[in-house]
């Protein structure tokens, strides 16, 4: 029975795992369209702004400073656009510069959860066979592993337990 459980939790590990920079990758995709259409939305933005001789700050505080709860509102809104462009700027900056190899944990360290809630919403699985996929697979196969391990050593650490008390 250990044995089965150790390559049950192996294979979960190995068909996990390895998903991982095929996950990553559709996520980028994702990620650059959404940074593309916030790019325009800033982008026209700021020349509303130039228009009338304001800088993005400017503009912003103009938004800031009005009594009026639906242009104010609306600053808020704009505000929090341009913070999330930047940020999936800077993501995307990471991913494209990080080694295939490493995308995945950056990805893991840096995502934006409602990009990473829309990838998985529509991922599909692939066959890992670029290098990374190999690699993320042999990943999953040991953490597999080891937790097959630890939960049958649990088990019989349990069990021994409910002997001694008997």
């Amino acid at each position: 029975m250990r044995r089965i459980v150790r390559w049950l939790c192996l294979l979960l590990g190995v068909v996990s795992f390895s998903q991982l920079p095929e996950f990553t990758q559709q996520y980028r995709q994702r990620l650059s369209g959404a940074t593309e259409a916030l790019a325009v939305e800033v982008a026209r933005f700021d020349a509303d702004a130039a228009r009338q001789g304001l800088s993005r700050n400017a503009a912003l505080e103009r938004y800031s400073g009005s009594n009026d709860p639906f242009v104010f509102d609306r600053g808020i809104s704009v505000s929090a656009m341009v913070e999330r462009h930047e940020r999936l700027e800077i993501q995307d900056q990471r991913l494209s510069e990080a080694d295939p190899l490493v995308r995945g944990l950056v990805l893991l360290t840096s995502m934006d959860f409602r990009l990473m809630a829309q990838t998985a919403a529509i991922y599909r699985p692939a066959v890992p066979i670029l290098q990374e996929g190999l690699l993320y697979g042999g990943l999953g196969a040991v953490i597999g592993w080891v937790s097959g391990s630890l939960v049958m050593f649990r088990r019989r650490r349990s069990k021994q337990s409910r002997e001694i008390e008997a």
